[in-house]
């Protein structure tokens, strides 16, 4: 089973830059031993599932030419200012080199899910999950491959167009990927707040939250100050809590700050301070983006 989605360790999506998530999985059929991958690409900002295809094989190649119409149907360029991120798992067809040139020709990122960690692609296996689920899921194998273009396609419209998602605020993808979702969720909080105030004895506790999320993550990174201390504990285990807040404050430039004898405290002091140039720059930033599900 293959995944794709967002960004390395910490992926995240907000509404100005965009980034997906995908994965693979495998559909029955009629001969024993033999299946159907379905293949998605998801933006994990809005949920909405913008590109798909069922084939017979794993193959790097669909992968590369589903990623094309996902980019093209989007209006995704090599130009744009924040580029896409692509997050996918570390299977063969993700790693290739033909979706590799292929993402490096489309100017789209790519991010993959940290090794012997199953759940590093949330949206694409929550996807899944809704797909073989379905009260209309066949409880028989498919008999052919265009059998499985139906279900997949009438089930992709449901998704978009019907599925109203628990985790955007009960709004369907389109909506949400629309921009509809924002009037829609401020609608609703207006309606939950008039019918508390005709009757507040129905209510113990304020309405509902309509407010949609502003940022998507996968794997938020902490904050910087917090990797600045793992930094330093790593490299200086024994300096305390005051000082180490110091040290943070002034940016690991004042000496005075550990309290270590002379060749110690210069050793560390440099070893810190390039250990936080190399590494600050390469925060992750929120960013919008696709999931890919293969």
């Amino acid at each position: 089973m293959q995944r794709a989605g967002i960004c390395r360790a910490a992926t995240g999506a907000d509404r100005a830059g965009p980034g997906g998530s995908g994965r693979l999985t495998y559909l029955p059929t009629s001969v024993r031993g033999v299946w159907l991958y379905p293949y998605l690409v998801i933006d994990v900002w809005s949920r909405k599932v913008v590109a798909w295809d069922v084939a017979e094989r794993k193959e790097a190649r669909i992968a590369a030419d589903l990623v094309s119409r996902a980019c093209l149907r989007e209006r995704i360029s090599k130009s744009r200012p924040r580029p896409l991120i692509l997050h996918a798992d570390n299977g063969n067809a993700m790693r290739a080199a033909t979706l590799e040139s292929r993402l490096e020709e489309l100017g789209v990122l790519r991010s993959f899910s940290r090794p012997r960690v199953s759940n590093d692609n949330p949206y694409s296996e929550s996807l899944f999950r809704t797909v073989k689920y379905r009260p209309d899921y066949p409880r028989r194998p498919f008999r052919s491959q265009e059998e499985a273009c139906r279900w997949a396609c009438a089930f992709v419209d449901w998704y978009n167009r019907r599925h109203r998602h628990s985790s955007i605020r009960f709004v369907t993808p389109d909506q949400r990927h629309s921009g509809q979702a924002v009037e829609l969720c401020r609608h609703r909080a207006l309606v939950y707040e008039q019918a508390r105030q005709r009757h507040p004895r129905r209510w113990s506790r304020s309405t509902r939250c309509w407010r949609q999320p502003g940022v998507v993550w996968i794997n938020p990174p902490p904050p910087e100050n917090a990797i600045d201390a793992i930094l330093i504990r790593a490299r200086i285990p024994m300096i305390g809590n005051q000082n180490l807040t110091q040290i943070l404050n002034n940016g690991a430039h004042d000496p005075e700050a550990m309290q270590e004898p002379i060749g110690a405290r210069q050793q560390h002091h440099f070893e810190f301070k390039a250990c936080v140039q190399l590494t600050k720059p390469n925060l992750p930033q929120s960013r919008h983006g696709f999931d890919f599900n293969c």
